[in-house]
């Protein structure tokens, strides 16, 4: 079976059903623990240049090329996390590893299709809705509120400028606003 579509719907109720599930009752979300509970194996990994999931004896580990970033790297840990989650592995012939070599079994518009479902998966479980929507009170954000809500979430300033823009909360991103976050 190969992914014909992206299962937006179905990727953020599985986050929703997940962070339920865990009572964890609001950010930062712990994923490292997450991953503890659900017993997989996290790992940084220099020699790699992207992340990397591996099934070994029937326990999954992420393998991580350290970025410098905690909140990039909790952001990959989780969306490592999401193939498994969402059985991306179990459901689709996703890639094998044959003779130390690893080969993709789908092609590129199939890998994008779960990689995106991870993306919204892991959006949806790190900054739900009802969360960004209870943090945000003004109806434009500034780069300093933004960056705070990046820091209550423990998230890049992409991947919470992304959530934002999704959620569709205004940003005003003023270079003269931009200058002055980065000084600090």
């Amino acid at each position: 079976m190969l992914p014909t579509s992206v299962r937006r719907g179905y990727a953020r109720a599985k986050a929703r059903m997940l962070l339920k599930e865990l009572a964890i009752p609001g950010p930062p979300v712990p994923i490292e623990e997450i991953l503890e509970q659900y017993k997989v194996l996290r790992e940084y990994a220099f020699d790699l240049e992207a992340p990397t999931t591996v099934k070994f004896r029937g326990k999954y580990i992420i393998f991580l090329p350290p970025s410098g970033n905690e909140f990039r790297d909790r952001w990959s840990f989780a969306h490592e996390f999401a193939h498994i989650y969402l059985k991306h592995f179990e459901i689709y012939p996703v890639n094998r590893i044959v003779m130390g070599q690893a080969i993709d079994l789908l092609g590129e518009k199939e890998l994008y299709i779960l990689d995106r479902e991870c993306d919204i998966f892991v959006s949806e479980l790190l900054m739900p809705k009802e969360w960004v929507y209870s943090a945000v009170d003004s109806p434009v954000l500034n780069m300093r509120e933004v960056g705070e809500l990046k820091d209550l979430f423990q998230v890049s300033w992409e991947a919470m400028l992304n959530r934002l823009g999704e959620l569709k909360i205004a940003v005003n991103m003023q270079v003269g606003t931009l200058r002055k976050q980065q000084k600090k």
